[in-house]
């Protein structure tokens, strides 16, 4: 307490003001008045209405109307920055890496178009720490969910076309194989990246709409010491945001659930086990996220920055750093280490391999040298390697052929695939036209009525009428071709 100039020594003529590190909490007075506290001293009014709050820790002056705001230890900041750098960097040198062992057989297998998307992706989540970093401001809480939710989409979008794909593979129940191409898997990415580009369009339209208005997406949040700090207002549209991607996670985990179903004990999209490893992946995302989602809308404007941000580092990394590792390490472990070659260059065609035969294959069917000669071990691998090739390009051939002369039915196309145009069944029309197809028709015998998958004029397979002559059929499971529809 502190004298009033002017009062002199009459009892009320002082002030008490809060000291140090104290504030008054009533925004309207700025000091407790002598009087005041005279008259409610002299009426035995209790005095603990007359004092100061104190200042949260590590605050000097503060007010009712002014908090102190929270101090961001940069250590705890920096440090996992640098992790974040480091980590975009390994993921551009493993990009580098996998285009230019594209070719190996092992990448080749696994797409590796694929797999440059899923490493983009990676990078895109990345940079959301960077963003995290500085201080919250109006066009950073706009900007963030885009580098959020497109870099989702990029890599769960992969791993989740990549199930599909090995799902459709497996669950082939007829004599046509249904071949998904890369450009296929790239073209259904592409959609999902437009739809999540109109979504988050029409987001930030709104919430630029809004902010003109005076509707600001910045909160103001206090920690449990009473330090205040500026966060990105949590809005009603992340429910959904974030309601959508444990959904898009839960559909790869039932694709991935269908896909153990249909491939049993032998069900591996690779040699290297792919599909627990996307599987792996969509369990973490999805364990993770819903555990930092329900803390997150708990403790939003009570959590310290730096606290929050440590958390979003650890999300980053416990997903996306332990996928990629558990995804890629094993294939390039495979492609590096010299497990899988690159694809042959060069293919031989059926006349080829007939009219250009092996050295010492002519050598046997003259007689001028006997199998029982031939020493192996002073052979030049090379040689056997080529000769093995041609080998299996006769056994090839000869394979394709019988297939196609017991199973007329199965189409010429490329894949197996069935004509795009064919698109009504002729089952009608054969009741009609019984007679005049059996006369008219060459190659197609036995019972006119039989079923779609019976029957050579049918939907499910060419008809004598249609010819396509766009090369052999690529028949790449056993199960396949096994299957021998004769009519």
């Amino acid at each position: 307490c502190v004298p009033v100039a002017g009062h002199g020594f009459r009892r009320g003529g002082y002030k008490c003001q809060c000291r140090s590190n104290y504030y008054l909490p009533n925004t309207t007075r700025q000091y407790y008045n002598g009087t005041v506290l005279e008259l409610a001293y002299s009426h035995k009014r209790a005095t603990r209405t007359f004092r100061c709050e104190p200042c949260p820790a590590g605050c000097e002056e503060c007010s009712a109307s002014l908090m102190c705001t929270v101090r961001y230890d940069n250590l705890s900041r920096v440090v996992p920055v640098c992790v974040e750098a480091a980590c975009v960097v390994l993921s551009l040198i493993f990009g580098f890496v996998v285009f230019k062992i594209r070719k190996c057989k092992v990448i080749a297998a696994s797409l590796w178009t694929m797999l440059e998307m899923l490493l983009l992706g990676g990078v895109v989540i990345y940079c959301t720490i960077f963003l995290r970093y500085l201080e919250p401001t109006v066009l950073l809480c706009m900007v963030e969910p885009w580098f959020r939710e497109l870099g989702f989409t990029l890599f769960y979008g992969v791993i989740l076309l990549k199930l599909y794909r090995c799902l459709v593979d497996y669950r082939t129940r007829k004599a046509h194989r249904y071949v998904i191409r890369d450009r296929d898997l790239l073209k259904y990415l592409a959609g999902l990246v437009v739809f999540i580009t109109g979504y988050l369009a029409a987001w930030s339209a709104l919430t630029a709409h809004l902010a003109t208005e005076g509707h600001s997406p910045l909160a103001l949040g206090r920690t449990t010491e009473g330090l205040a700090f500026t966060v990105c207002k949590s809005v009603w549209w992340e429910y959904v945001t974030e309601s959508g991607e444990l959904l898009f996670i839960l559909f790869g985990l039932y694709l991935s659930w269908h896909l153990n179903k249909a491939a049993g004990n032998s069900g591996e999209c690779s040699e290297l086990s792919e599909r627990r490893a996307l599987a792996s992946a969509l369990v973490l995302e999805l364990i993770t996220s819903t555990v930092l989602y329900i803390g997150r809308h708990l403790v939003w404007l009570r959590a310290h920055p730096d606290h929050v941000f440590l958390a979003y580092f650890a999300r980053t990394h416990l997903t996306i750093t332990l996928s990629v590792l558990m995804i890629l390490t094993p294939k390039l472990w495979c492609a590096l280490s010299g497990g899988g070659r690159d694809l042959p260059r060069r293919t031989y065609s059926s006349t080829e391999a007939v009219q250009d035969p092996p050295r010492f294959c002519d050598a046997l069917t003259n007689g001028d040298l006997e199998a029982s000669d031939i020493n192996l071990s002073q052979m030049d691998p090379e040689e056997i390697r080529t000769e093995l090739r041609r080998v299996y390009t006769q056994l090839e051939i000869l394979r394709t052929k019988t297939m196609r002369k017991d199973n007329p039915h199965i189409s010429k196309r490329r894949g197996g695939r069935k004509a795009t145009h064919r698109k009504f069944s002729l089952q009608s029309f054969h009741r009609h036209h019984q007679r005049p197809l059996l006369h008219s028709l060459e190659g197609c015998e036995g019972d006119i009525s039989k079923t779609p998958e019976e029957s050579v004029c049918s939907i499910e397979g060419p008809s004598v009428l249609s010819v396509y002559n766009d090369g052999p059929s690529d028949m790449g499971t056993p199960s396949i071709l096994q299957r021998s529809y004769k009519l």
